[in-house]
């Protein structure tokens, strides 16, 4: 599994990351005295119920031919809105959820369109339906919200937009979403950890900058890769040290990275890590490792 060895050491990068993460901690929320250790939600998914009254609005205006009539039918949704914006947002995604076809997607884009939502008020009023009983709504939700990623085939997802959420949850002793902390690190590993790393108030420089060189040696093998360096079936034994030793770190969202990192990259899967992962007290870690059993 592993190819040539290289010499990989701390050196400036880590320690200006490390700078950098430092400071943008100290600004960022309020001063904890340690390390907060945020605990998953784990209740039940429930399905988002859907409201007849808001459906036949939202019908209305996606199958209007006339003007007129659209105009009628965006003027309800307009005074909706303003009483009730989660509720009517988390509505149109059902709509589209359970009404197939372009026409019900360009309806229900020009709607949000028409409707010109702050992107934190629709991330805010969208994520909870990451946790629908429904699979379909739950795609249709993660899929509205990459388009406030900003990624591309160039870039990874920039997961800032969900700052505010993952930090108000650790500030309030709250468990962390666990339909968007799924979202998120199916997407993008890397960058999930990142986010969490920072909503968690990392505040010992040691640790902080083993979570980081464990993750940038492991997204050098990804780039190595995707860039043909090293074929999909390689890795490095710095790398698979790295797993290794952050699937045995105590917070499960460390842990969790490195299920996702194997559950989409064969070649760094390592048999004896994924053993103790399955057996792992985290539900989505224990779900991650299932399905790589599972394909």
């Amino acid at each position: 599994m592993c190819s040539t060895r290289h010499s990989h050491r701390p050196g400036t990068r880590v320690r200006l990351l490390v700078v950098f993460w430092g400071s943008i901690l100290a600004a960022g929320v309020p001063r904890a005295s340690a390390e907060a250790t945020p605990e998953l939600a784990s209740a039940p998914r429930q399905a988002t119920a859907s409201d007849p009254e808001v459906q036949t609005l939202i019908r209305a205006y996606v199958n209007a031919e006339a003007v007129n009539a659209r105009q009628t039918a965006l003027a309800d949704l307009r005074a909706l809105d303003q009483q009730r914006r989660p509720h009517l947002l988390q509505q149109v995604v059902l709509h589209v959820t359970q009404n197939d076809g372009p026409r019900t997607t360009l309806g229900a884009g020009a709607l949000l369109a028409e409707l010109a939502i702050a992107d934190m008020e629709a991330v805010r009023a969208l994520t909870p339906l990451l946790d629908d009983a429904d699979a379909q709504v739950r795609k249709q939700a993660g899929n509205i919200l990459g388009g406030y990623e900003d990624a591309s085939a160039e870039r990874p997802p920039d997961y800032s937009i969900y700052r505010e959420i993952l930090a108000d949850a650790v500030r309030a002793d709250r468990p962390l979403p666990a339909g968007l902390v799924e979202h998120m690190y199916d997407r993008a590993p890397g960058v999930a950890l990142r986010s969490v790393m920072r909503a968690v108030q990392i505040r010992d420089p040691q640790r902080l900058q083993a979570l980081l060189w464990g993750e940038h040696v492991v997204a050098e093998v990804l780039w190595r890769q995707a860039f043909g360096f090293l074929e999909p079936t390689q890795s490095t034994p710095e790398a698979q040290e790295q797993l290794a030793r952050l699937a045995g770190d105590e917070a499960w969202w460390v842990r969790l990275y490195v299920a996702e990192i194997m559950a989409q990259h064969a070649g760094l899967r390592d048999k004896a890590v994924l053993e103790t992962l399955r057996q792992d007290e985290n539900r989505l870690v224990r779900q991650v490792v299932d399905a790589i059993a599972a394909s």
